[in-house]
């Protein structure tokens, strides 16, 4: 349970990474907190000291075929105990776009990570060329969610995107 901690009141969190915007997000565990920006992730204990630092493209690279990562999301996933981290990716090429997701294997995010990248332009049966961006996550007892807005080659607002992932 998170009743009776003495949190800090402030601490540093990543330095800035060079994105505009940065996109950052924070998430809380039982021991330890994860904030991820546009191109890093890192993990605290609840002190406040940095246990754990990566960059988006090494934590995804089994997946992401040098890609460009970014509008990361992360969270605990209560129910079962364990961190899940998403993100959009794009290829250089512009070709190919996914969504990405790492899910921990523990509830500690020191640990074992599985990952998966999931073709995002794919809508039901048909390709398209569409990209996403504005990434949302969450998760309940049977699923993982992950929205998105999807944008064609001219960077023009296509359509809104739900992926339900069932556990």
């Amino acid at each position: 349970t998170f009743q009776n901690l003495q949190l800090p009141t402030d601490f540093a969190g990543l330095t800035d990474t060079g994105w505009t915007p940065p996109e950052g997000c924070l998430a809380v565990g039982p021991q330890h907190l994860m904030v991820a920006v546009n191109s890093a992730c890192t993990v605290f204990d609840r002190t406040g000291r940095q246990l754990l630092y990566g960059e988006l493209k090494d934590w995804f690279a089994p997946v992401s075929n040098g890609a460009d990562i970014y509008s990361p999301k992360v969270i605990f996933d209560q129910q079962r105990g364990c961190w899940l981290l998403a993100a959009c990716a794009r290829e250089k090429n512009r070709f190919r776009s996914s969504l990405l997701l790492a899910v921990s294997q523990s509830s500690d995010p020191q640990g074992d990570w599985w990952v998966w990248s999931l073709d995002a332009a794919l809508d039901g049966a048909l390709k398209t060329t569409n990209w996403p961006d504005g990434l949302g996550l969450a998760t309940d007892n049977s699923a993982i969610y992950l929205s998105v807005n999807m944008f064609d080659d001219k960077h023009k607002f296509h359509h809104s995107k739900v992926r339900i992932l069932y556990k």
